[in-house]
């Protein structure tokens, strides 16, 4: 049995190898047996126990959990060992390699990487595009890299270093790796291959490339773990996709059109293009929202009115009913009254008549 904890800053790319992984036979980690505490929610944990900003270039680095977090760990792994192979996907793992390499040597890494063009390209597909920010997730791709390479050339018997990019390609290749280098032999072909959760467009990558291009650091950094790396982007590379800094520069005429001078100032310009479109879409996609939840509104209220004339007519029916009663139980009375009455006069009348016939009677006899 191997215990396989992926690794990889936050668009490396690591959920797709999981899901590569998974679709082999990897068996995805069950929350830990006593506080059914899942695997990431562990390495949340932890990380905020030691109070990391994990946006923070500066703190990437090595910490050792105590013993709470030691005991949820021994919790985690009795809950799993009837898995075969099993594992989890998380970018916290990063600052718990050491710890989790002398938690048990079952455990093995699989350290995932992919180009700096890639990190910027996401960060410009949400929308962000200032110097500060590109620099900053630079700077964190940068020292998360470097952690994963330091460890990884320390660690070489128990870790691999790949490209996500290649995983996407070749899944069943880094497969058979992965069970011979790390020695998870429960893991077979690959079932489906997993679709990328990646989708930006090229434009994106575009633009990133020409900042990339700008940072010595970080193109020296993606070309040090591609020397290094069991799986290197560079041998899955298709034509016109190189892997390194600049990919899609070829994208681009050699010469820019009419004022613009360089391929940069003409990939900026159809990005701020692209950027105004989107806005546009964005705004009209607000209003359609808006109108949606306006729509929703009323199909409440006229629900909740009609439910009101509902109650409304149940009532009214139940005081139609009631009345009906009342109506029918009067003219029964009224009936009975009717029939007294008659019975009542009749008896009167004769009454009335034996009195005529004895004062009738008296007067004879007193004539007599």
């Amino acid at each position: 049995m191997s215990v396989l904890l992926i690794c990889g800053d936050r668009n490396s790319g690591h959920g797709d190898v999981l899901r590569t992984l998974v679709s082999a036979g990897l068996v995805e980690a069950k929350a830990s047996k006593r506080e059914k505490l899942a695997a990431v929610e562990l390495g949340t944990g932890i990380c905020g126990a030691h109070d990391i900003d994990t946006s923070d270039p500066k703190q990437i680095e090595q910490i050792w959990p105590g013993k709470v977090w030691q005991a949820l760990s021994v919790d985690l792994m009795l809950a799993n060992l009837s898995n075969g192979d099993w594992g989890w996907s998380d970018p916290n793992l990063v600052y718990v390699l050491e710890y989790w390499r002398d938690f048990d040597p079952l455990v093995k890494f699989v350290l995932v990487y992919s180009s700096p063009t890639r990190a910027i390209a996401d960060l410009i597909a949400e929308g962000e595009l200032a110097e500060e920010q590109v620099a900053a997730k630079l700077a964190l791709w940068q020292a998360i890299n470097e952690q994963l390479l330091r460890f990884h050339l320390a660690n070489k018997d128990r870790s691999l270093l790949v490209n996500a990019d290649f995983v996407r390609r070749d899944g069943d290749f880094f497969v058979g790796l992965v069970r011979d280098h790390l020695k998870a032999k429960k893991l077979g072909k690959i079932s489906a291959l997993p679709t990328g959760s990646r989708k930006v467009a090229a434009i994106f990558d575009l633009v990133a490339s020409y900042y990339v291009d700008e940072t010595a650091e970080a193109q020296t950094i993606y070309q040090e773990l591609e020397s290094a790396a069991d799986i290197p982007g560079s041998q899955a590379t298709a034509a016109g996709e190189g892997s390194g800094p600049g990919p899609s520069h070829n994208m681009l005429m050699s010469m820019s059109p009419g004022t613009l001078h360089t391929q940069k100032e003409l990939a900026l310009r159809v990005w701020h293009e692209f950027e105004n479109v989107r806005e546009v879409a964005q705004g009209t996609r607000n209003d359609l929202e808006a109108i949606e939840r306006r729509y929703r509104d009323q199909v409440q209220e006229s629900e909740l009115l009609l439910g009101q004339l509902h109650v409304a007519q149940e009532e009214l029916e139940k005081t139609i009913c009631e009345a009906e009663l009342k109506s029918a139980e009067l003219r029964s009375d009224c009936a009975k009254l009717s029939s007294d009455l008659d019975a009542t006069s009749a008896e009167n009348g004769k009454l009335a008549a034996a009195l005529a016939t004895k004062e009738a009677e008296a007067k004879r006899q007193a004539g007599d």
